[in-house]
């Protein structure tokens, strides 16, 4: 079997004598894993995180891990030394595609938003959003367009952790404590932006932990924590330092 095209790298980890395991991931065949016989230090510059590269991935098996060839398109190592909030959200992003994609499955959505976050300057508004389309790729959505019923004009501001559909101001009255808030940038009552950054990543956190259930949320969830930490850090210090 012989597969060919354009992919990110994701991670590679050391195997055997020079050699590396790699995970890429490609838009039409979502993630794929390979071993490189001979990683020297030409290889290692290509296999920093989102670098794209042309794979030849070859195997004679569909259970065997084959071997790749690889070819740097364009090299992004730089976004990972520029900023720390940037080499944060990498991490990130990478854990997560790595720990909840199947192998060999297309996601186009996921590659699209991929792409505008790796142009983007990766703050905390991409990044939720980005987080919001990997998981309603994987089957736990928000369902913000389908609100809770009410008899009334009433603002949304609440999510259920139940159904994950938008709940009214009126109809949460009560019951405050046992939602989590709606945030404002996706058709919450107004905050500042370090409460809605909180609101937000809080809300698709939950759904990570539910999609990334086990001892293996704690690993794979470890850099997006301090991602999120970095965030609040920077948009209210003197909150989140105390």
């Amino acid at each position: 079997m012989l597969m060919e095209g354009t992919a990110y790298m994701l991670a590679a980890k050391p195997w055997g004598e020079g050699g590396s395991v790699v995970v890429l991931f490609c838009p039409e065949r979502g993630l794929l894993r390979g071993l490189i016989k001979h990683s020297g230090p030409k290889n290692a510059a290509m296999l920093q995180p989102f670098n794209s590269v042309n794979y030849r991935h070859a195997r004679r098996l569909a259970s065997q891990l084959g071997s790749v060839q690889l070819e740097l398109v364009k090299s992004r190592a730089h976004l990972m030394f520029a900023k720390p909030q940037q080499a944060l959200a990498l991490a990130a992003v990478a854990d997560l595609l790595g720990a909840l994609l199947p192998e060999e499955h297309p996601y186009p959505a996921v590659a699209g938003v991929l792409e505008s976050l790796l142009i983007s300057d990766l703050d905390w508004r991409f990044y939720a959003g980005f987080e919001r389309v990997l998981l309603e790729q994987i089957g736990y959505g928000l369902q913000l367009n389908t609100p809770v019923a009410c008899g009334q004009n009433s603002p949304l501001a609440y999510v259920s952790p139940n159904s994950w559909r938008s709940v009214p101001q009126a109809v949460a009255m009560g019951y405050e404590a046992r939602l989590l808030t709606l945030p404002h940038c996706w058709g919450g009552l107004p905050a500042d932006e370090a409460t809605d950054c909180a609101s937000a990543l809080t809300l698709t956190g939950a759904l990570l932990g539910r999609a990334l259930h086990g001892p293996f949320a704690t690993e794979k969830l470890a850099a997006r924590g301090r991602l999120v930490q970095h965030y609040l850090s920077k948009l209210q210090p003197l909150a989140v330092a105390a």
